[in-house]
């Protein structure tokens, strides 16, 4: 029987380089959506991507930044979103949620599921662009968290992986504008969660 050298060299290539690299938990995974042209597709692995449209213009996160960070103060939690608007622009989605508070990121569990109105609840939403940071006047909007995961490394918490939608609309300088088709799948863990 011939062994072939080729073959098996290239079998210890591999499982070389599989032993060498651990899959980091901060990278983020763009998959473009196929029907919705610029953002991600929707996704439930802790991809630490999100997207939405405003206007025609999307809103997506980059590898540049932390694409998702939260933090509660004041009894008000915080969801930021950072990454890039209409491809070339730096920008910051910030929205404020009063009378949301969680103690720790674990706390968040009990959003899994849940739907929160923006005008119920609320809101406060500023968009920023290069800089220019601009309050939103909402007219309604919601964003559904569709699930919350556990994820375990050693049998050790390592994240809790937050997936789910949101949209929303806006009058601005008296025209209705809307931030559709949102979409987020973020890892959430003390390196971006913060209790000020």
């Amino acid at each position: 029987m011939k062994v072939n050298v080729f073959s098996h060299l290239i079998l210890v290539i591999i499982i070389f380089n599989s032993c060498e690299k651990e899959y980091d938990l901060t990278t983020s995974v763009f998959i473009e959506d196929e029907v919705h042209e610029g953002l991600p597709k929707y996704s439930e692995w802790g991809y630490n991507t999100f997207g939405i449209y405003y206007g025609r213009q999307p809103f997506i996160s980059n590898s540049q930044v932390v694409p998702f960070t939260v933090y509660v103060q004041e009894n008000t939690t915080n969801f930021i979103f950072q990454g890039t608007f209409g491809y070339s622009s730096s920008a910051v989605l910030k929205i404020k949620f009063p009378g949301m508070t969680f103690n720790r990121y674990q706390d968040m569990m009990t959003l899994d599921g849940s739907k929160v109105n923006f005008k119920d609840a609320g809101a406060r939403v500023t968009f920023t662009v290069n800089d220019q940071e601009q309050y939103l006047d909402i007219i309604n909007g919601e964003m559904e968290f569709k699930r919350l995961q556990r994820l375990f490394v050693d049998d050790e918490m390592e994240q809790l992986i937050l997936s789910g939608t949101f949209s929303f609309s806006i009058l601005d300088d008296e025209i209705p504008i809307s931030f559709s088709f949102g979409r987020f799948d973020f890892g959430i863990s003390e390196l971006n969660f913060f209790l000020l």
